[in-house]
């Protein structure tokens, strides 16, 4: 079997990516939130 690191590093930065999304998301929604209470 052949690996192939190209796809494997590609699957990492595109979950990487979407944690770091999912991540400014909440804190975003966080500072928001607090914004609204004071």
């Amino acid at each position: 079997m052949k690996i192939k690191p190209k796809s494997r590093i590609h699957e990492w930065k595109t979950t990487n990516s979407n944690e770091i999304r999912t991540f400014i998301g909440l804190s975003f929604f966080a500072s928001y939130l607090l914004q609204a209470v004071i």
